[in-house]
């Protein structure tokens, strides 16, 4: 099982996004993005979650890899 932080590095990472970029389509600092992937950091909220989910991305496809 792969823990939440893993996940969003991996699925930014993936979708050839900066964590800058990442930041931007989800509307928040990119301090919080650094927080979100840390083992010991902060989590994105549920609304936070679910755009980080349709963020857009090079190719078409959103940072946890789902087709728009």
């Amino acid at each position: 099982m792969t823990l939440l932080f893993n996940r969003i590095r991996q699925a930014r990472r993936g979708a050839e996004m900066s964590q800058s970029e990442l930041a931007i389509a989800v509307g928040v600092a990119r301090s919080a993005v650094a927080q979100w992937e840390r083992k010991d950091g902060a989590k994105p909220t549920t609304d936070n979650m679910g755009k980080i989910a349709l963020a857009p991305a090079r190719g078409g496809e959103g940072a946890a890899g789902g087709r728009r």
